[in-house]
């Protein structure tokens, strides 16, 4: 089974050329869309309501503040984010401490996931990288699936072994339709496997 390709992009991209980024093997993409208690991407909503009006499959993303709480940072997110049948997962992306004690980093970040996953009923993702994953979140969150950064050519199996979902194996990837460096990504599955994890209501699950 070969993996589906995707890719995440934030301002740093630029305007998006969306009808000729969804023609060049992109099969799912991320939106960054906020970061701490007040900040939302620039591009966040322009790139939103585009792809909210084609086909793509799509999801947002959350940068962690780990000073912040976590509640309040969700809340950012909430009040940002579109949410609509048929999403992929919200994705909470740790990767930094900026001094704050694990218990304190680990307490913010149950605290965004659980509030988050209440909202859109399903459950989020975490993205980091491998190395930062097992120091700073250890074995807590292995019941939440995750999305690792790793620039070799395999990455490592997380001690406890959450469900590992997507890969993003390079951050220096060309797209037509993008005008700049980006980060890509596979999902380890086909599209039934990424259809089953989209944000449906159980209602729907249960209908299939």
């Amino acid at each position: 089974m070969s993996p589906l390709a995707g890719i995440d992009v934030s301002y740093y991209q630029g305007t998006v050329e969306w009808s000729k980024v969804l023609t060049d093997n992109v099969h799912f993409v991320y939106l960054k869309a906020t970061d701490g208690i007040t900040y939302t991407d620039p591009m966040f909503h322009e790139n939103q309501k585009t792809l909210m009006n084609s086909k793509a499959v799509y999801g947002a993303y959350h940068f962690f503040e780990p000073k912040d709480s976590g509640v309040k940072q969700a809340e950012n997110f909430l009040t940002q984010v579109q949410i609509h049948k048929n999403m992929l997962p919200p994705v909470l992306d740790v990767e930094i401490t900026q001094g704050v004690a694990k218990e304190l980093l680990k307490k913010h970040v149950r605290e965004w996931l659980e509030t988050v996953s209440k909202k859109f009923d399903c459950k989020p993702i975490i993205y980091s990288y491998s190395s930062f994953y097992e120091q700073n979140l250890e074995t807590d969150f292995v019941d939440y699936p995750v999305w690792i950064a790793d620039y070799t050519k395999k990455p490592n199996i997380l001690k406890g072994e959450p469900k590992f979902i997507i890969w993003q194996h390079t951050q220096k990837g060309d797209i037509v339709g993008i005008n700049s460096m980006v980060d890509k990504n596979l999902f380890f599955g086909n599209y039934k496997n990424l259809e089953a994890i989209k944000c449906k209501k159980e209602s729907e699950k249960e209908n299939e």
